[in-house]
């Protein structure tokens, strides 16, 4: 007998034909809310969405570390009312710790963008798939 196979979890999330991207929406959102800066370091995962940021009206503020990135979105975000900051899988996400974690203690609105492997490279590259996701695949 067959097994049923569940079905996908995983929704195709790339832009319909006319549709907004999430990047563009998030740009979008970040300007309604009178974000004019975001600062960060470009990395791999992320070039797409900081080339959407470069072409639009928000100014990128490249930084020479992750956490002062953070740091200067926690800065604006006292200044400006909302601050954000972007930054690559992993070590990016991992370095902002401790400015992330000084601007929510001292209730400091900072959004974090952060990037990750997309589903194509998790399928090409295993060691990209989180924990979780590994031991999913292996039962």
């Amino acid at each position: 007998m067959a097994t049923p196979t569940a079905p996908s979890l995983v929704k195709d999330v790339r832009p319909q034909p006319g549709g907004v991207s999430i990047g563009q929406y998030l740009i979008d959102r970040l300007r309604a809310h009178g974000v004019e800066h975001v600062f960060g370091i470009p990395g791999d995962y992320v070039l797409t969405l900081y080339k959407m940021i470069d072409e639009s009206p928000i100014t990128m503020v490249g930084m020479t570390r992750e956490d002062s990135a953070g740091f200067a979105a926690d800065a604006y975000a006292r200044l400006h009312g909302l601050g954000c900051v972007c930054v690559t899988y992993c070590v990016g996400g991992l370095s902002l710790c401790n400015s992330i974690a000084g601007a929510y203690a001292e209730k400091s609105p900072v959004i974090v963008l952060g990037g990750s492997p997309g589903l194509s490279e998790r399928g090409a590259q295993p060691a990209l798939a989180s924990q979780g996701e590994r031991v999913r695949d292996a039962i």
